[in-house]
């Protein structure tokens, strides 16, 4: 349980297959000030205690903040806001604070970056209309052959009626059908889910993402899967999740919206900070952070955002497969075939499960091994996806298993590119 918590803290980048949601537009919200809580005053007296900073009043921090980086850049919102509230600005441990929101969760910060002091839009609360979007859920088929994933086939199961002499009862059938269900679902959430290309959606209106999280793709499990919906479920279904995992398709109800922020970091393009779930659970967020439309990118980090847990909790749910199987008499890792029709067909499926991620893990789209054999993501290495990369499984062929054709496609500039060619070569 712990190894999970830790490996939670660190996800937070991008999301897949999205519908946007209609929350709010922050840009749109009036100017609502707040003067800090009592335990962020707290906070902030310990951090002037340890580093010795003597705080700035107003009329100083104007000044530093008005000579900002990306001050000439700002959305007018934030300007407005910024420039209204000028008797509220105090200094943190080695930042200043513009704007606290008194509704929203937000904060206007001023902290150092690469190109000296750079203003942020930075959040002290999320709520349930906070997510950039939600994913879809769909049906978890190969679209290449309209089947699922992972199956056994009919010869497979005159093998197993052969060997045991046996036929499986009704409740090992159920069983039976809801682990293919539960991991089909979990396999096709990150290999076969439709990838999102926001920076080349012309539909998406920057504004309306500034200060908004970018829903990590992850798996919940244990009782934490207890806070989704999960009222068309039965008890064995819902056992099944909480032991091999549940897609996170959308985090509404999931936040505590109660949770205060103290703190956030930029990095790579993006504001990180923490977020509780009302399970207990600390997550590592990311968000757009900029302070200005024209900062946004789009792309950052879309390839780990999407694809870069999926190592990490496909791995798991292969671990919690072997646990859960062994429960209903079925040992993975024995090297004698097992005795019942059930225990055999759990085999067979782990098997199956087992191969195709130990493939798509170690297929070179998705990784790249450094000189002392180490695995790194590529999707770190990438930040954008090549335009017709619509699904992982377009990329990533798996040996025997059918998916459809991808065709790559130039990159947009390389299409002007060959526009301009073909005009000039017609025109001589």
């Amino acid at each position: 349980m712990m190894k999970y918590v830790q490996l939670l803290l660190w996800l937070g980048l991008w999301c897949a297959c999205a519908a946007p949601l209609a929350g709010k537009n922050l840009m749109e919200c009036p100017f609502a000030p707040s003067d800090r809580s009592e335990a962020e005053l707290a906070l902030d007296k310990r951090s002037q205690e340890r580093f010795g900073i003597s705080p700035l009043p107003p009329k100083e921090i104007r000044k530093i903040a008005i000579n900002a980086y990306n001050w000439k850049r700002l959305h007018p919102s934030i300007r407005s806001w910024i420039n209204q509230n000028q008797d509220r600005y105090y200094e943190r441990a080695k930042s200043y604070v513009l704007y606290n929101d008194a509704h929203n969760g937000i904060r206007i910060i001023l902290y150092p970056s690469r190109f000296g002091l750079e203003i942020y839009l930075n959040r002290t609360h999320w709520f349930d209309d906070d997510a950039a979007w939600d994913y879809i859920k769909e049906p978890a088929i190969n679209p290449a052959t309209k089947k699922p994933w992972i199956e056994l086939t009919r010869a497979e199961w005159k093998k197993i009626a052969a060997s045991t002499k046996e036929k499986l009862s009704t409740d090992d059938k159920q069983f039976l059908q809801d682990v293919l269900d539960i991991v089909n679902e979990n396999f096709h959430y990150y290999y076969g889910m439709p990838l999102v290309h926001l920076d080349q959606d012309p539909t998406v209106n920057k504004e309306e993402l500034m200060g908004k999280f970018i829903p990590t793709k992850a798996f919940l499990f244990d009782y934490h899967v207890d806070m989704l919906d999960l009222s068309t479920c039965t008890e064995q279904q819902k056992t099944i999740y909480r032991a091999l995992g549940h897609p996170i398709y959308s985090y509404k109800g999931l936040m505590d919206s109660e949770f205060e922020i103290y703190a956030s970091s930029n990095c790579g393009g993006h504001g990180f900070c923490y977020f509780l779930f009302k399970s207990g659970l600390k997550v590592s967020v990311a968000y757009f952070n900029q302070a200005s439309t024209d900062d946004m990118k789009l792309s950052m980090a879309s390839k780990a955002g999407q694809l870069g847990s999926m190592d990490d909790m496909y791995l798991l749910m292969l671990k919690r497969m072997e646990r859960l199987f062994l429960e209903k008499g079925c040992d993975v890792q024995a090297s004698t075939e097992q005795s019942t029709p059930l225990a055999q067909a759990l085999a067979l499926i782990y098997r199956k499960t087992h191969k195709m991620v130990d493939f798509i893990l170690n297929h070179e789209y998705c990784l790249t091994r450094t000189s002392d054999g180490k695995c790194f993501s590529n999707f770190y290495n990438k930040d954008e996806f090549t335009e017709g990369e619509t699904r992982l499984s377009d990329m990533v062929k798996i040996p025997g298993v059918k998916t459809r054709t991808f065709i790559k496609k130039p990159h947009s500039s390389t299409k002007k590119k060959e526009r301009r060619s073909r005009h000039k070569r017609s025109s001589r």
